[in-house]
């Protein structure tokens, strides 16, 4: 038996606080020219064609011409994936494709975040895939479990968390552990056994509490 202990001080009591600069307020904006070079790999899918059905479904959330706040239309994205799409705990390894999660309406917290990653991508945003734990789950039996998300930069702000699973933006209930471009860069389990015994099974648990101040 391996018992692990860790104490994690969070900084962000208040997500929302934050200032996006002023060129980048509304949408569209355009990234400055030294952020470009340090952006380009996360603003951009392996596949050079987009999804036919990720863009037909971002056309039903918003529409090119419509005035808006670059953080509102992040924000918009987010709650409606939060409420088209249902969180399923699915234990097949892998990240299902945005195409999959739109057309059975039902993922993990994993597919929920790399659609949202794709939809900012195609927006223009740069946007990166987080695997960590979270202290309010989504399961009720559970104090802490694995959980995932993404993350979009802003100018000024930075990076930004966006949780689609249960639409809201990222704070301090959540531990990053992994940060990535591509979600298969950052399992959420992931090694190796070397030995004489057979290694037939392993429980794993973790459970987070939140200290008192």
């Amino acid at each position: 038996m391996i018992e692990s202990t860790l104490i994690v001080q969070q900084y962000d009591q208040q997500p929302l606080d934050f200032l996006v600069e002023d060129d980048a307020v509304n949408y569209p904006f355009a990234y400055a020219p030294d952020d470009c070079p340090v952006l380009q790999p996360y603003r951009f899918s392996p596949s050079d064609q987009p999804e036919e059905a990720l863009l037909r479904w971002m056309a039903t959330v918003w529409g090119p011409g419509e005035p808006i706040e670059s953080y509102t239309l992040l924000q918009r994205f987010n709650l409606a994936i939060h409420f088209l799409i249902s969180y399923q705990q699915r234990e097949q390894p892998g990240v299902q494709t945005a195409t999959e999660t739109l057309s059975m309406r039902s993922g993990s917290c994993r597919d929920l975040a790399f659609l949202f990653m794709e939809a900012a991508k195609q927006l223009g945003f740069a946007a990166r895939f987080v695997s960590g734990y979270s202290y309010t789950t989504v399961t009720s039996n559970d104090s802490g479990s694995t959980h995932a998300w993404a993350e979009v930069f802003l100018p000024g702000a930075g990076w930004k968390g966006f949780d689609p699973t249960r639409g809201e933006i990222v704070g301090a209930n959540y531990i990053p552990v992994a940060v990535g471009r591509l979600p298969q860069s950052v399992p959420p389990i992931a090694g190796s056994f070397q030995g004489n015994a057979q290694l037939r099974s392993m429980q794993v648990t973790v459970v987070v509490e939140r200290l008192a101040r």
